[in-house]
């Protein structure tokens, strides 16, 4: 019996012992899981964190006055007419409504979930590419928070568009490439300044490849899968290999003219800009490194275009971008340096201040100071988790905001079904009476090129034109009606365009808002004649010929 016990005793000690070493594999094991599983847990906390207390204050409501008619414009016609969208010769393309959505079908949804994807892959890469430096991963987390303050849509792609570029050099990976070619045509169909930044970013990841590694076979596969990648994309977006042919290459003549025709020409104080461009040549003598080379060479070409297409047309908008973007610049140069991080930061605080410094010396209205906005949880609340409230609020608004352009019964009753479009600008007739729309190819006006203009002009044919056209009044500065954008003369614009619709056009009823002009049977004017080539300077009087009461 005393055996048969001692074996009992015996096997159970044994199972204990089995069961002990069990534990402690497991132990091990789930140790060894963590100790891996650490950093992802880790990048996943941050990068939602930062998320949510960057997350911007969406407006997402119809409203008058030129931006709004477009936003309206763009995403009622991606929720309506995407064959009509399509056809479209504008600055923001087929996908602008993700940069500007409004409550209409489910475009705001859409938009906020793009938003939201886009924004969490950036922190995400961000921190996981930045410094690996143990020492500087708080400065990297502090840095994504920072940038995420000051990051519209353009800057948020092209930031992902630079980080994988980057890690493709760096590791040298090709799968890099499949990402970051989608989202940079997906990013011109949104507006065509996004391919001006994404894509020299893309052309010198190429050449920085190349002369790193020396192998022409791949320089070959890159510049094969990044041609595939863009037809591709590009057709599937615009429905056909040729829709997206055109739409690159009218991007192309768009974004080549854009900035220099609609020059402002305001003063600066050069003292503070050549402190500011000093700032910059300085930069190759900050760092050394292959890290730090790299991600100057990815940043040297977006930099020159943003400046550019900031201090040529140097409006509220454009200036504050460029603003926008150096702060990226060096947030970004200072997260993937290898050495003198902080040095790299005292510049940066300097070449920053002498930009907004500038800024108080130029003269266009609308300026105002840059703000940091900390709301973000409180907007994320607003907007997300309450998103049904924040739909109907928007949709109230829109509502109220479109009041300031309803029609008189009278006159919807001349219009009645007809087809309608508004001239220069004001869009928002449209929806606030729920007329008819034909829209146009250059959807307004404003265009800065004879081969532009052409296409507004075919729109007003006779064959093509609406019944109806509201031609819209705008405060000029000889206390008139014939106002146009950036103070320009209406008449002085789009000078094709006019002619057509003066010639197709005749006055059917006139208020202190607008003209309401219906279309002619037959021309107005007499066939056009050309008369002698005069060339003369600026600031000296032109001799005409009598007119012999024609339109000379």
């Amino acid at each position: 019996m005393w055996n048969q016990n001692q074996g009992i005793n015996k096997i159970k000690d044994k199972a204990l012992y089995c069961k002990g070493v069990l534990i402690n594999v497991n132990m091990v094991i789930l140790r060894s899981l963590l100790k891996k599983c650490s950093p992802i847990y880790k990048l996943a906390f941050f990068t939602i964190l930062i998320f949510l207390f960057s997350f911007p204050e969406f407006t997402p409501y119809t409203g008058t006055g030129l931006d709004n008619s477009y936003i309206w414009a763009l995403n009622h016609l991606f929720h309506n007419d995407t064959a009509m969208l399509r056809q479209l010769v504008y600055p923001l393309g087929v996908l602008g409504f993700l940069k500007f959505p409004v409550v209409e079908g489910s475009n705001f949804l859409i938009a906020l979930i793009f938003y939201s994807v886009l924004k969490l892959w950036f922190i995400a890469a961000f921190l996981y590419y930045s410094s690996k430096n143990l020492k500087y991963k708080i400065l990297s987390a502090l840095s994504a928070f920072i940038v995420c303050l000051f990051l519209p849509l353009e800057l948020l792609i092209t930031g992902i568009i630079v980080i994988h570029a980057f890690a493709m050099i760096e590791s040298r990976n090709l799968i890099h490439m499949i990402p970051v070619f989608l989202i940079a045509v997906t990013g011109s169909f949104i507006k065509a300044s996004i391919g001006v930044l994404a894509f020299p970013v893309l052309a010198m990841a190429l050449i920085l490849d190349y002369f790193r590694y020396r192998i022409h076979k791949r320089l070959i596969q890159l510049v094969l899968i990044s041609l595939v990648f863009v037809l591709i994309s590009a057709s599937f977006i615009m429905g056909g290999i040729s829709p997206g042919f055109r739409f690159i290459l009218q991007n192309i003549r768009l974004t080549s003219g854009y900035s220099g025709a609609l020059a402002l020409f305001p003063d600066n104080n050069w003292w503070l800009m050549s402190g500011f461009l000093l700032t910059l040549f300085i930069i190759p003598f900050m760092n050394s490194g292959k890290r730090s080379g790299t991600m100057i060479m990815l940043l040297v070409l977006p930099a020159f275009a943003m400046w550019k297409y900031g201090i040529t047309r140097q409006d509220i908008y454009h200036y504050s971008m460029m603003i926008y973007f150096f702060i990226f610049f060096w947030v970004f140069l200072i997260a993937f340096s290898e050495n003198n991080k902080w040095r790299v930061l005292a510049i940066a605080c300097i070449n920053i201040a002498l930009l907004l410094g500038n800024m108080k010396n130029v003269t266009i209205p609308a300026y105002q100071p840059i703000r940091i906005d900390l709301k973000g949880l409180r907007h994320f609340d607003h907007t997300v988790l309450k998103y049904k409230e924040f739909i109907s609020q928007s949709a109230k608004k829109s509502n109220k905001e479109l009041e300031k352009s309803r029609l008189d019964k009278d006159v919807l009753k001349i219009i009645g079904k007809s087809e309608i479009d508004v001239y220069p600008w004001e869009l928002s007739y449209i929806p606030a009476n729920a007329l008819n729309w034909k829209p146009r190819k250059t959807l307004q006006g404003g265009s800065f090129a004879r081969w532009l203009d052409s296409l507004g002009a075919a729109d007003f044919s006779r064959s093509e034109a609406p019944e109806f056209l509201l031609l819209h009044f705008v405060k000029d500065r000889w206390n008139g009606g014939f106002g146009s954008i950036d103070g320009r003369y209406l008449l002085n614009d789009n000078p094709l365009t006019i002619m057509n619709i003066f010639n197709h056009y005749s006055l059917s009823l006139k208020t202190n808002d607008f003209m309401l002009l219906k279309k002619n049977s037959t021309n107005n004017l007499k066939e056009m004649m050309t008369g002698e080539l005069l060339v003369s300077g600026w600031d000296k009087w032109i001799q005409m010929p009598e007119s012999n009461s024609d339109i000379v």
